[in-house]
């Protein structure tokens, strides 16, 4: 019986201390971080790749096959947030989270983001894994005595993406419109702000112009970070 009680304290323990959070990488809630109350039961990615039928073969039933192009990796996990014992309103951060899923007038289109886990390669795909995303659903699964929802169950797809458009037709988004690559958002003139590290790695002569700016990019603290991007264009 002891031994038994043991071993759920220490499943307890375990099971309330987090180490995962999302980050916003643009748009007006850039540098915004929904951290997961709990750490995820299980985390899922898929990476399909892309074929299609050659002209080789055809007509039977196992038709030559050309390669079209690899499909970004996807990353599923489902997060619980337990208010029950604050008899908090968890909707809060479910809006949270089902916001990223809209159109941010700012860049008219929903915001790119970083998946990150803390202090660990536990994915083995890289430690911060950056995308949008693709789909996310919530569940309600407790109420107060008056009905505020205190529980809920939050599942996310992230779609792995180095660049971000629109497809909202020409201009980009207007004066302070995307660039077209992920976390880097043009302003007036020639000058762009990065929202993170990979925003600059994904962005050519970013690097460049960091260092004719004095600034280095490798450094979090200097995010987010403006560049005139002039020279060298």
């Amino acid at each position: 019986m002891g031994s038994n009680t043991s071993s759920n304290n220490n499943e307890s323990k375990a099971v309330n201390s987090s180490n995962i959070y999302i980050r916003v990488l643009d748009g007006s809630s850039a540098g915004k971080t929904l951290a997961a109350q709990y750490n995820p039961q299980e985390i899922s990615f898929s990476k399909s790749v892309g074929w299609s039928n050659g002209n080789e073969g055809a007509g039977t039933d196992c038709p030559a096959l050309m390669f079209t192009a690899g499909q970004a990796i996807s990353m599923s996990l489902e997060l619980l947030f337990d208010y029950y014992e604050e008899n908090k309103d968890v909707r809060g951060i479910v809006k949270d989270f089902m916001n990223l899923c809209m159109v941010d007038s700012k860049i008219k289109r929903p915001p790119a983001v970083q998946l990150c886990w803390v202090d660990s390669n536990v994915l083995g795909i890289g430690k911060n894994f950056v995308g949008v995303i693709e789909s996310a659903s919530a569940k309600y699964t407790m109420f107060s005595a008056v009905g505020i929802p205190v529980r809920a169950t939050v599942s996310v797809t992230i779609k792995q993406a180095e660049e971000v458009g629109y497809s909202g037709g020409e201009g980009g988004g207007g004066e302070d419109g995307k660039s077209g690559m992920l976390g880097a958002t043009k302003h007036s003139g020639e000058t762009y702000s990065y929202s993170s590290g990979a925003a600059v790695a994904s962005t050519p002569q970013a690097a460049e112009y960091a260092v004719d700016s004095g600034v280095d990019p490798t450094k979090p603290e200097n995010y987010p970070l403006s560049l005139n991007g002039k020279k060298g264009k």
